[in-house]
């Protein structure tokens, strides 16, 4: 297979639109049905993404007598599998644990007051932040933050990496702006 017919198998394995994969690499989708056509190659750099991103070695996407096994395929798809199965379970738990917390903060008033000796104001919490810190339980509260972040982050790593390059790629293509005319 060639380098094009093996990106075009990669893509459709994944049920991307040649512009879903364009956004993802950060190129134009005239250049990727250009190297799928055979018409044009990638540079190094974008061959190394793609490899990356596919889960397949370099030497897999160039080399036309190289194996070209479906089980790469099959294995970046388990990969994402897990990571969604993974992701959902750490938001589920963390939100679930910020919502205990809520309750809890709710059924058990308390307030915290601070006031230190030397200083002439006096500092009261109450609610969720004066429930968290009466029961020294700040470190929890942000660790099921930390936790629903990093789960949520892998349920839509796909999403914020095509955001990402979409950003990467306007900002090599910017235009610098012109100076004002002075009158």
């Amino acid at each position: 297979m060639t380098f094009g017919e093996k990106l075009q198998y990669l893509r459709k394995e994944q049920n991307w639109t040649q512009e879903q994969l364009a956004d993802r690499i950060g190129i134009s989708r005239q250049s990727l049905s250009k190297w799928e056509l055979g018409a044009a190659t990638p540079d190094t750099e974008h061959v190394v993404r793609l490899s990356r991103l596919f889960g397949v070695s370099t030497d897999t996407l160039l080399l036309d007598d190289a194996p070209f096994p479906p089980s790469a395929v099959q294995a970046a798809g388990s990969r994402r599998r897990w990571e969604l199965i993974g992701g959902g379970l750490a938001s589920s738990l963390a939100a679930t644990g910020l919502l205990i917390l809520g309750i809890c903060a709710s059924i058990f008033p308390a307030v915290y007051i601070e006031a230190p000796m030397d200083k002439e104001w006096v500092r009261a919490y109450s609610g969720l932040s004066g429930f968290l810190m009466t029961n020294n339980l700040c470190w929890l509260f942000w660790l099921l933050c930390l936790t629903l972040a990093g789960g949520l982050a892998a349920l839509f790593r796909p999403r914020l990496q095509s955001l990402f390059g979409q950003l990467r790629h306007r900002l090599a293509h910017r235009q610098p702006s012109q100076p004002p005319a002075e009158e």
